[in-house]
């Protein structure tokens, strides 16, 4: 064994790392474009929702013509739901484009801590092959290879054990949605606006605690999409994740428009499960590719000892 073999190991990792936070951080840039473009609009629509709730409800020229309508009561319900619906939609938005910035602002400041790292690892490996090749040792370029492979397998390791982490943060996000759902009879049975202009503290902290727990839901799959992509797992779950993350759009839409909600928990109900079931997939995939990644390393290592053994450094 070299004496610098350590400190080699040790630079390939944190090179890989670098390599990796690179393509994460590329990825959370253009999350972040995305996510401000339509925090934006949604802040326009909350504004203007807003202001027709006001407008109906005021004692204004249009707070009259609704009151000589006749169905003033009505027209201010429906206003006031869509400006609800509009201000949760903007509020869910909002919360994850911060997680957003915070995550992208601790993967920077890792990306920093690694500079030059890359540098010295490839200076340091030229020099073992340079060696290798001055002692005339066998097959010495394959050597070098199998090192490489070996690190490499060693750093996906590692890659996977942190999805893992992530997958069953999700499942535990899920779960708490789950749970909020489960009281979709009770929910059904409200009207929203019960007392004509107000929500009785109950209702809004159910609904509240639904907004929570789907912001804390599509954060964490943002988290998880992310930290499948350096992971070659072929399942789709990305794909389907992307088309998931504006699911709180939809399910505030529908929260707020909806009288009898039951239909629209429901399906709500079932859209999670399925994203539920993909995780799970995703979760045994997981541990497939890391059982495949341990054998692998197995094997690698098995052959270099062959090797190394009987090469004096």
């Amino acid at each position: 064994m070299w004496k610098k073999d350590e400190l080699l190991h040790e630079l390939h990792k944190k090179t890989a790392r670098k390599r990796y936070l690179r393509g994460v951080i590329t990825e959370l840039r253009k999350q972040e474009r995305e996510l401000a473009k339509r925090a934006e609009e949604l802040d326009i629509k909350r504004r203007s929702e807003q202001n027709q709730f006001e407008k109906a409800s005021g004692r204004g020229l249009a707070g009259l013509v609704v009151s000589v309508s006749g169905k003033k009561d009505k027209i201010i319900e429906k206003e006031q739901r869509e400006a609800l619906a509009a201000q949760a939609k903007y509020d869910t938005i909002v919360r994850e484009l911060e997680a957003l910035h915070g995550d992208l602002k601790r993967y920077n400041a890792e990306y920093l801590s690694l500079a030059g790292y890359d540098v010295r690892y490839k200076k340091l490996l030229k020099e073992k092959a340079d060696i290798l090749r001055a002692n005339g040792a066998p097959e010495a370029e394959k050597t070098v290879e199998l090192m490489e492979k070996f690190a490499e397998c060693e750093t996906e390791k590692e890659e996977i054990k942190e999805a893992a982490v992530v997958a069953s943060r999700v499942r535990k996000a899920i779960d708490a949605v789950l749970e909020c759902l489960s009281h979709a009879d009770e929910w059904a049975t409200w009207d929203i606006f019960g007392g004509g202009m107000r929500i009785d503290e109950s209702k809004r902290e159910n609904l509240e605690t639904a907004q929570d727990a789907v912001e804390a839901l599509q954060i964490e799959l943002r988290r998880f999409k992310n930290e499948l992509a350096d992971i070659d797992i072929e399942i789709g779950i990305s794909t389907y994740i992307e088309g998931f993350l504006r699911f709180s759009e939809w399910f505030f839409d529908g929260i707020f428009a909806d009288y009898s909600i039951i239909k629209r928990i429901e399906e709500a109900r079932e859209r999670i499960c399925e994203i539920r079931g993909r995780i799970m997939l995703a979760a045994t995939k997981l541990e497939e590719r890391g059982n495949a990644v341990n054998a692998a390393l197995s094997q690698l290592g098995s052959e270099l000892e062959g090797i190394l053994l009987n090469i004096e450094i």
